[in-house]
């Protein structure tokens, strides 16, 4: 289960006040999602790639979450790997995860909640573009 952080926890982590917090997230530099409460969450990956985008000190407890997940879903395993090679070659600390089809990359963009996904657009059973759609809605 991947943690989450509060307006206010963001806050004192940032040593800023709860409202520039808000700002943030209504600015779209910090993503987050609503509560059915509607109080405003930030995922720890979300927030951890902001800190370290703006070169706030990261907490330990942040530290340990990782910044450069990686999906790569393709059914061809050559492709696959070409893709591989491309990534580690730029980003060679990247946790890289594969998917040969659509549903598998659901499930694994669902419990991952990878930085990145790389995906063919042309994949048998649920294609890419579906996939997409469903992830951003």
């Amino acid at each position: 289960m991947k943690r989450t952080f509060g307006t206010y926890d963001i806050a004192k982590i940032c040593q800023v006040t709860p409202p520039t917090v808000g700002r943030w997230i209504e600015e779209g530099k910090l993503p987050s999602f609503t509560t059915g409460g509607g109080h405003r969450r930030v995922w720890d990956i979300d927030l951890a790639n902001f800190l370290k985008k703006h070169n706030i000190p990261i907490p330990e407890a942040l530290k340990t979450v990782t910044l450069s997940s990686t999906l790569i879903v393709d059914d061809e395993p050559g492709m696959r790997q070409f893709i591989i090679d491309i990534v580690r070659a730029f980003s060679p600390d990247a946790e890289i995860h594969e998917a040969a089809d659509g549903f598998e990359a659901g499930h694994k963009i669902a419990s991952l909640l990878p930085a990145m996904v790389i995906i063919d657009l042309k994949l048998p059973g649920l294609d890419g573009l579906k996939v997409c759609h469903t992830v951003r809605d």
